[in-house]
């Protein structure tokens, strides 16, 4: 059985935004604090560098909704992305196809020519 490692991840202000698990160690992250269980109790608190803060830091809704536009923004663009490379790809394989599909009839024509 797979040992998970449990992360709290930190925001540019060392505030918690979400528990993250991970089959592998996280290592060399200042973002990702190691903790011992899945524990939401140290969401929006803040990391002191050896212990977290008593006060909450929860976001407003304002804060939460433009977040996951961003997010939602920086999905889209990776998706469109993708789609031109297999547009692109499927070009290729459609100019290959038509190349190889010539090559074959002109092969034909010389084979009916010569009787074959």
């Amino acid at each position: 059985m797979k040992k998970f490692y449990y992360y709290a991840e930190l925001n540019d202000n060392d505030v918690c935004i979400r528990i993250v698990s991970s089959t592998n160690k996280i290592v060399g992250s200042s973002k990702h604090i190691e903790i011992p269980e899945y524990n939401e109790t140290v969401r929006y608190k803040k990391w002191l560098g050896d212990q977290w803060s008593p006060e909450s830091y929860e976001p407003d809704v304002d804060t939460v909704i433009q977040d996951e536009i961003n997010q939602l923004k920086e999905s889209n663009g990776i998706l469109i992305r993708e789609n031109l490379e297999l547009k692109l790809a499927l070009a290729d394989l459609a100019e290959t196809y038509e190349t190889k599909l010539t090559e074959l009839q002109l092969a034909l024509a010389e084979l009916a020519e010569r009787g074959e």
